[in-house]
């Protein structure tokens, strides 16, 4: 992915999104989850991967959400707010939705904080 000064460009972003569902495909269809047998350690390695990548991923989506905060989508997209906003494009719940952007927020506000006491 592309970046100027950390922030990582839309093309970067979305083609670095395809590029992981690409290899989320790879893995949905792996030998090993449709029958063949793992060692203890393999299954335990492999859990431990798959667990690792999910708190990426989670980290990624909060930071989508913050930007989207920051840069004042809902609005633009005529939502009254962030989480009605999140709600709407991933139909989920509202209250959990809003409780995300909340994290998010909160998240980012502490990343910041924590930058500038470098």
């Amino acid at each position: 992915m592309r970046s100027t000064a950390g922030v990582v460009s839309r093309v970067g972003l979305m083609a670095g999104l395809e590029a992981a569902h690409t290899a989320v495909d790879t893995l949905v269809g792996a030998p090993e989850l449709t029958g063949r047998e793992l060692t203890v350690a393999e299954h335990a390695a492999a859990v431990r991967s798959v667990e690792r990548l999910a708190r990426r991923v989670e980290a990624i989506r909060l930071r989508l959400v913050s930007a989207a905060a920051r840069s004042d989508v809902a609005a633009q997209a005529g939502h009254a707010s962030t989480g009605a906003w999140l709600a709407s494009t991933t139909l989920t719940a509202g209250r959990d939705a809003a409780a995300r952007v909340r994290l998010a927020e909160a998240l980012d506000a502490g990343l910041t904080a924590t930058g500038a006491a470098d």
